[in-house]
């Protein structure tokens, strides 16, 4: 208004309902020229996480996994360094940087001892996602490289444990924090957990982990974006399994849609969606 613009463009309204449409309100009020609706599907898609969380107040739940041709995601000893190539390990990256919190088992942090953060130079302008372990019993090791690199980890637990350090509360602000949740039914209340990360202002977050937890999500419908990636291999009937869930007749099985294919340097990546919610 101060500018002296006289016709104001907009894509989408903000859902948020505390706000929702006071902007374009006032604009128009102070008899400004206001549009609204152009390019709406397409804006809605780019800000799909954030619409999300404000109507459901969970945040979009994407699942990141790599398989082989024959769905399997590791050597029976475990191994799995690399499936995939560098161009799909890179690429990755991408996925963290544009999530606000990355969520992995315990069982993966003994295996692995993974990072989950944002190493690529091209996001270097981006924050590094909260990592969120699901620690029903504390076996998170005080070595492990979430605890040891300055930045923000949640260690997920259930009432009962019996954890000897003070609880302290997650600071967004505080990278070097690393800090404990304790829910009710524990970490395999996968619901309580994503209520609270989207009480606490997630709007995105991306599911690293193993078979069990993976499974877990899909199983309890709480995902919305799955991004696959497949590696031009085969690892055998004795190799470990995509996800972790038992499915007895086959009109029970958890269908999806591609909605994406790509080619990442020897890899696909498919983007799938839910077929049914």
């Amino acid at each position: 208004m101060q500018a002296g613009i006289q016709r104001v463009v907009v894509a989408l309204k903000d859902p948020d309902p505390r706000v929702a449409g006071g902007g374009i309100q006032r604009l128009r009020d102070a008899g400004l020229e206001v549009i609204t609706g152009v390019l709406e599907a397409e804006a809605a898609h780019q800000n799909r996480a954030f619409v999300h969380r404000v109507q459901t107040g969970r945040p979009w739940g994407l699942l990141k996994w790599a398989m082989s041709l024959d769905g399997r995601t590791a050597l029976p000893n475990g191994e799995s360094q690399w499936i995939t190539g560098p161009s799909a390990r890179a690429d990755v990256q991408y996925w963290r940087a544009r999530s606000d919190a990355v969520i992995t088992g315990v069982g993966t942090v003994i295996a692995d001892d993974p990072q989950l953060n944002v190493r690529d130079a091209n996001y270097a302008h981006c924050h590094q996602p909260l990592r969120v372990v699901l620690d029903s019993t504390a076996r998170t090791p005080s070595s492990s490289k979430l605890l040891c690199d300055g930045q923000p980890t949640l260690l997920v637990h259930g009432n009962t444990t019996d954890i000897p350090v003070k609880e302290t509360e997650v600071s967004f602000e505080d990278p070097d924090s690393v800090s404990r949740l304790y829910l009710k039914d524990g970490p395999t209340d996968l619901a309580a957990l994503l209520d609270e990360l989207g009480n606490r202002g997630c709007n995105e977050v991306l599911v690293e982990a193993g078979p069990s937890v993976v499974g877990s999500f899909i199983q309890a419908n709480l995902w919305d974006e799955w991004i696959c990636y497949l590696a031009p291999k085969a690892l055998g009937r004795n190799a470990r399994q995509l996800a972790d869930f038992n499915i007895e007749k086959l009109a029970d099985s958890i269908d999806a849609k591609v909605v994406d294919q790509a080619r990442i340097g020897d890899d696909v990546r498919l983007t799938l969606c839910p077929l049914v919610r």
